[in-house]
């Protein structure tokens, strides 16, 4: 981690490109390659804020040419580290509902269930146990990501290998999502049934507050449920699809996503 003189050299640094009426920031950490640390800086103007141009700043290094072969590795960490720091949110998804919800189905279950319900509930049994097995992979994910942020922000750069992780990890952690959302999509209707038995037979009393059931049927859930769903396909179905294949396509697609990001600051650089 760079020192207070030396964030404050790397300021200086990165001014030599700033125009009039403008205002300097400079990421907080760089890309480390061949024992040289390149830093990405942005200009934006002081009345708008908008983004009117960037710098690759190399410090402690002669070699001003090679930074615009940099600009991508710069760009990829710096929009795929907030990707997957923003996993925090899902990871830390209060899922007690689900749990209790699981527990009930079990009860009912062991309970020596009529076999005319039986399906429905252990369809819903173990859709709920597959979403709460995902969330325990998600809140894992999230743990990596973390130790590995705070990896980087000690050393003060970050290197190729760390990139690839950050981007694995957004892919990873819609992927997640994806199955949980899909898992319960696919179950509403076993939900359905065991919620109208529950109701029928009185089973919640004293269990469950059955309002907790109902929040898992297709009249509370499926509509919310699809939208999520089509938002992570970005209008191109992976029905049916192995993960490994969800995850090629989808890596593939924010690969390009992450291209075009690339080309709007080369329309903007200003150094090299």
């Amino acid at each position: 981690m760079l020192n207070a003189l030396e964030q404050e050299q790397l300021l200086e640094l990165g001014k030599k490109h700033q125009k009039m009426l403008e205002s300097t920031s400079i990421n907080a950490v760089g890309y480390k390659t061949d024992n040289n640390v390149y830093y990405l800086a942005f200009y934006q103007s002081k009345f708008t804020n908008s983004l009117k141009g960037c710098a690759i700043i190399p410090f402690n290094s002669d070699n001003a040419n090679a930074p615009q072969s940099i600009l991508e590795n710069l760009m990829y960490f710096s929009v795929s580290s907030n990707g997957a720091l923003s996993i925090e949110k899902r990871a830390k998804q209060d899922i007690s509902v689900w749990e209790e919800i699981h527990a009930f189905l079990k009860w009912v279950i062991d309970e020596s269930l009529d076999g005319t319900f039986r399906d429905s509930y252990t369809n819903a049994y173990k859709a709920m146990e597959q979403m709460i097995e995902f969330q325990k992979d998600m809140v894992q994910l999230h743990e990596e990501v973390t130790a590995l942020d705070q990896n980087i922000e000690q050393d003060g750069y970050f290197t190729e290998e760390s990139i690839n992780t950050m981007v694995q990890s957004v892919i990873k952690a819609d992927l997640i999502q994806y199955r949980q959302f899909s898992w319960h999509y696919e179950n509403c209707i076993a939900f359905d049934k065991v919620y109208d038995h529950v109701q029928q037979e009185n089973l919640a009393k004293d269990h469950i507050d059955i309002r907790l059931l109902h929040e898992m049927t297709s009249e509370k859930a499926q509509m919310d449920l699809r939208d999520s769903l089509e938002r992570l396909e970005k209008g191109e179905s992976v029905k049916g699809m192995s993960d490994e294949e969800i995850y090629d396509t989808w890596m593939k697609s924010y690969e390009q996503d992450l291209d075009n990001e690339v080309s709007k600051m080369k329309k903007i650089m200003r150094f090299p």
